[in-house]
């Protein structure tokens, strides 16, 4: 999904969150809520990231946070009140929307692919539920013969990363496994672990120079946070 049938910027993700999270303090102030500094929302989000993982309940020991709970404990940290969820999960949705450029080229493929009797399966490793990454793709592409069905580790926890998601969509579609073609841009995620449970699997990695502009502006954005007195460099990432 992300990076593959929707390619993200070249900022990097701590960026983006901040960005998130300036968009949020001022639809919060002009919602008529108490006034919430963009670096306390920011905060306050990653707080809430990393306690969601930590608090995850295992499914084939795998875990996975959820864009609810972790907006629902951002909220609570930032003393607002539970409306505000609502709130967080469409600023989330719409940030998304905006920042993300369609594959043009793999969705034209998808749906040559379905007309001629195929299936498209979607599958992600991310932390928003199948509903949240649907209406995205909804705002965000034209719809006329592309039809899909979306799986997200947010709603099955069990993920590409520890490969426990392949044999579970061959029961759950009870398709066997040399019928799937999984594309996807990480090497172990998408390819070498689909392959290593029997499915035939491409590999579409990013490029080496969007990997650098990512990475370059991970740098910038500690170095500014550096000189605020906020260091972050334990958990952001590229």
């Amino acid at each position: 999904m992300f990076d593959t049938l929707m390619i993200r910027s070249n900022s990097s993700e701590a960026r983006r969150y901040f960005q998130l999270s300036d968009r949020i303090s001022k639809t919060l102030a002009s919602s008529g809520y108490a006034a919430v500094d963009t670096s306390d929302v920011f905060l306050a989000r990653c707080e809430a990231l990393l306690f969601g993982y930590r608090t995850s309940l295992e499914v084939e020991r795998c875990i996975e946070g959820r864009i609810e709970e972790v907006i629902s404990n951002q909220v609570k940290m930032l003393d607002l009140p539970s409306a505000c969820d609502e709130i967080f999960l469409e600023e989330e949705i719409a940030f998304e929307t905006e920042s993300l450029t369609p594959n043009q080229a793999l969705i034209d493929l998808a749906e040559d692919f379905a007309k001629r009797g195929g299936k498209v399966i979607l599958v992600s490793d991310m932390y928003l539920s199948g509903q949240a990454i649907d209406q995205i793709l909804r705002r965000r592409i034209r719809r006329d013969g592309f039809e899909y069905e979306l799986f997200s580790s947010a709603d099955t926890v069990r993920n590409k990363r520890s490969g426990t998601i392949f044999p579970w969509l061959e029961s759950r579609l009870d398709v066997p496994s040399s019928h799937f073609l999984h594309i996807g841009d990480s090497y172990i995620s998408d390819f070498r672990q689909p392959k290593s449970f029997g499915w035939h699997a491409f590999h579409t990695p990013i490029s080496e120079a969007d990997l650098s502009l990512r990475k370059e502006d991970l740098e910038r954005f500690l170095s500014e946070n550096i000189h605020k007195g906020l260091d972050l460099s334990f958990w952001a990432r590229a």
